[in-house]
């Protein structure tokens, strides 16, 4: 009864610095000096077009054709979403070495 008390415990605190810590991020500053991301959703509704990171060594959510073109499920799934806003999807390689285990 006392071991399952401390892995509930242990559980609970472990929750809770996980969920504290994802509240915390980045705010970008402008050069005008007013807090602004970067990437709002105006900038790309106005450009017609974004940039989606994938990982392309992971058949069959992404990889590359012998003309090294990025397809697979995530870039599918993208531009399905996107074409909704006329939006052109750009695949990009994104190395993910450090969320590997």
């Amino acid at each position: 009864m006392l071991k399952s008390m401390k892995r509930l415990l242990l559980l609970t605190s472990f929750l809770l610095i996980a969920i504290g810590l994802s509240g915390c991020g980045v705010r970008y500053v402008n050069r005008q000096g007013s807090q602004e991301d970067p990437d709002t959703w105006a900038t790309v509704s106005k450009q017609k077009k974004i940039v989606v990171g994938l990982d392309d060594s992971f058949v069959p959510m992404g990889f590359q054709t012998k003309s090294g073109k990025i397809v697979g499920y995530d870039v599918d799934l993208a531009k399905a979403v996107f074409k909704q806003y006329g939006i052109k999807v750009i695949a990009d390689n994104f190395a993910t070495l450090g969320l590997e285990s």
